[in-house]
């Protein structure tokens, strides 16, 4: 099945919101500060730079303002990067 470039914006729309949106749960979060440590951090979307992503990996934004950018190479392989804020790894 062929689909075409609006469908699948909309579907990494889609996923993009479902991967950065939050969980309910109890306890409380306290947002990253400058001087965590980020390890597996994503690369910025600059020149075309992305994060490779590997099964069972998932992309947790680190500020509020987090958009980031899923896509498929030509391998089929999962990439991330960062359009704005900071995501990591985990």
């Amino acid at each position: 099945m062929k689909l075409n470039n609006k469908t699948n914006t909309f579907i990494l729309a889609i996923a993009s919101a479902f991967l950065l949106s939050a969980c309910g749960g109890g306890g409380s979060s306290t947002p990253p500060t400058d001087t965590d440590p980020v390890i597996n951090t994503v690369k910025l979307c600059n020149n075309d730079t992305y994060s490779a992503l590997k099964k069972g990996d998932k992309v947790t934004a680190l500020t509020n303002d987090t958009e980031v950018k899923l896509r498929h190479n030509q391998d089929g392989k999962r990439e991330a990067c960062v359009l704005r804020g900071k995501a990591k790894i985990n």
